[in-house]
């Protein structure tokens, strides 16, 4: 959560600079600065979720998250005419309420089963699912093997 607040900031405050970079060509580098490395912070929290939570499933978070993310770079993009930096500043601003999306409601995918094991026709382990209930009426018990 810090860290989408963090990004929420660091994209708004891009923003508002490369807003105010408009009228002040003296705000150039500062604007640029802020944008880039609001762009690498992001790029590095997608990273991050992607190689701590496991198997990356894409929910609706990780989608705003990777628009956001993609709007920033389009920004920069834009940004590079300075008649454009207006749109370029409503883009970032975007970005930044899509960057707080970062990080939470993160959904790991969803775990393998466990192996069904059954001692005797009809006697599943403790616990089974419905299926592995289902296999083991219909199967040959082996010692050891998964009858999903």
């Amino acid at each position: 959560m810090i860290l989408a607040i963090s990004l929420l900031l660091i994209y708004g405050a891009s923003a508002w600079v490369m807003l105010r970079s408009v009228d002040k060509p003296r705000l150039d580098p500062i604007a640029w600065t802020l944008s880039l490395a609001a762009i690498v912070a992001h790029s590095d929290a997608i990273v991050h979720m992607m190689r701590i939570n496991g198997p990356f499933s894409i929910g609706l978070f990780e989608a705003i998250s990777l628009l956001a993310w993609t709007l920033a770079v389009l920004a920069c993009l834009i940004c590079i005419e300075r008649q454009n930096r207006v749109l370029g500043a409503i883009l970032l601003a975007s970005a930044a309420l899509g960057a707080a999306a970062t990080g939470t409601g993160h959904t790991p995918a969803e775990p393998s089963r466990p192996c069904c094991w059954c001692f005797s026709i009809g006697d599943c382990a403790p616990g089974a699912s419905p299926i592995c209930r289902r296999s083991c009426r219909r199967s040959t018990p082996s010692k050891g093997s998964c009858f999903v």
